[in-house]
């Protein structure tokens, strides 16, 4: 499982491991590289050479990593949970701080805020970040569309899902893939749990990749 950050309520999580001791248990797991600024989500990765850095930002934090829970034989907490920490960000040349920003006390480092798939030809960062995959459509299946609420706030390394959480169905986009609807940051859509998308796409292989999404009203 993702740790749990004091700032945030993650929107992805796997196993938790719990591994019990000699009068005192301990519920541990993994926190992800991730910052806050005005309360949104930045997730953290190796930044692309060549950044060229703008002014300060303020704000900003890295979330406390309350991975390890520790209760003693009387079921009470040992010790305080890890607080957040201030920290100095600065924006990158050319991208809104909204988008992605760099934490000088983590050099080779950037955090996108979530919302935002690097995969879409609109995003800053594409050209330098992006895995750069273009599905070749004429190797695709037939046009199908999809509907259905997007089950997570998508974002660095956090799937593009819609459906209901038993039966959330991944979606893949492109540098080809058009956006309709959805409000913009420099451009590029951004999205949020629960948007109602439509999805026009095709399958290919074992993906399902969008030709075009709307973000429907309501």
């Amino acid at each position: 499982m993702r740790g749990r950050l004091s700032a945030v309520v993650l929107v992805a999580a796997a196993a938790t491991a719990v591994q019990l001791g000699a009068g005192a248990q301990t519920a541990s797991a993994a926190c992800p590289e991730a910052a806050v600024l005005n309360g949104v989500v930045y997730y953290g990765g190796p930044a692309p050479d060549g950044l060229r850095l703008g002014r300060e930002v303020r704000g900003g934090v890295i979330p406390g990593c309350n991975d390890s829970v520790h209760i003693d034989e009387n079921g009470q907490r040992v010790g305080e949970p890890e607080r957040d920490t201030p920290v100095r960000m600065r924006r990158i040349r050319d991208v809104a701080a909204q988008i992605a920003v760099t934490v000088p006390d983590r050099p080779g480092r950037i955090f996108l805020a979530v919302g935002f798939l690097l995969e879409l030809r609109s995003h800053p960062l594409h050209r330098e970040l992006s895995s750069g995959q273009q599905h070749d459509r004429t190797r695709c299946g037939a046009r199908e569309v999809r509907k259905g609420p997007l089950r997570w706030t998508p974002g660095w390394g956090v799937r593009f899902a819609i459906g209901d959480t038993d039966r959330a169905k991944d979606i893949e986009v492109d540098r080809l893939t058009r956006v309709e609807g959805a409000p913009r940051v420099q451009g590029t859509p951004r999205f949020t749990r629960g948007d109602r998308l439509t999805v026009h796409g095709r399958r290919c292989g074992q993906s399902f990749v969008a030709d075009r999404i709307r973000v429907d009203a309501g």
